[in-house]
């Protein structure tokens, strides 16, 4: 997947799932006012303010998930 085509549907959609290395993952809007990263067996990893910081700041299996975008599947 490229950049852009998961930021659009992170701006489009509520919650999704994607994966990277075989491990499913779910991004929520929690309350209209945060969102959440979630591993597949409903344990929250982080939760962030707007999409803009969970892009520049989530990290996923050790690494900043906008170094790693490119290898997420959705």
């Amino acid at each position: 997947m490229v950049k852009h085509e998961f930021i659009e549907l992170l701006l489009i959609n509520e919650e999704f799932v994607f994966s990277y290395n075989g491990i499913e993952y779910e991004v929520i809007w929690e309350s209209g006012t945060k969102r959440s990263i979630y591993l597949s067996t409903n344990e929250l990893l982080e939760s962030f303010s707007s999409n803009e910081e969970l892009l520049e700041n989530a990290v996923i299996q050790g690494k900043k998930l906008k170094d790693i975008i490119n290898d997420i599947k959705c």
